[in-house]
């Protein structure tokens, strides 16, 4: 039953579009052959970029656990995700911190503090942004800071998506990042 309404139903759609299309019908034929949506390319609508360590991301040093580039085609925002799981063996204490870097500057609002010790001796460092930026290459590098030489950051990820809307569907201003508190590990106390 399936095939005969398959066999039938392709022929008069066709049928139909391409009478609409020699009666006159633009719109249509616009839909068929679309190349853009809302005046945006098929390529410049989204992007998506990763890196992650299976192990051993960094070993008893600060540094990157997760870089990635990623080139907007316009302007619009960066949607940054990254989380490690960090242990320390010795269970000693440590005061560390992640951040998101962005184009070589350090995004204050990303940064999340974590504190390691006798009693926890493993947990997650995991952050996110969302930036405003403009067309072109950008740097996106998963930052730990104060890692002591006791401390593990293993498995890492961090993924960036580009999408060219504000939160209106509209275009997107771009932001150059800024970093008032760079590397001051945190406001908690």
């Amino acid at each position: 039953m399936l095939k005969a309404v398959r066999k039938h139903a392709v022929p008069a759609i066709v049928a139909f579009v391409v009478a609409m299309v020699a009666a006159g019908a633009p719109a249509i034929a616009a839909i068929i052959n679309a190349d853009k949506l809302n005046g945006y390319k098929a390529n410049q609508l989204t992007r998506v970029a990763e890196d992650h360590a299976d192990a051993n991301a960094l070993v008893g040093v600060s540094g990157s656990a997760a870089y990635t580039t990623i080139t907007a085609p316009k302007p619009g925002y960066l949607f940054i995700v990254a989380g490690a799981d960090v242990w320390s063996p010795a269970a000693a204490f440590d005061n560390y911190y992640c951040a998101i870097v962005l184009d070589g500057t350090y995004l204050s609002s990303s940064e999340r503090v974590v504190e390691l010790d006798a009693s926890t001796n493993e947990d997650d460092c995991s952050t996110n942004a969302a930036w405003p930026v403009g067309k072109g290459l950008h740097t996106v590098d998963f930052q730990f800071f104060g890692v002591a030489a006791t401390t593990t950051v293993d498995e890492s990820s961090l993924q960036v998506i580009f999408s060219p809307f504000n939160s209106t569907g509209g275009a997107v201003t771009p932001v150059v990042p800024t970093s008032p508190d760079s590397g001051d590990g945190g406001n908690n106390g």
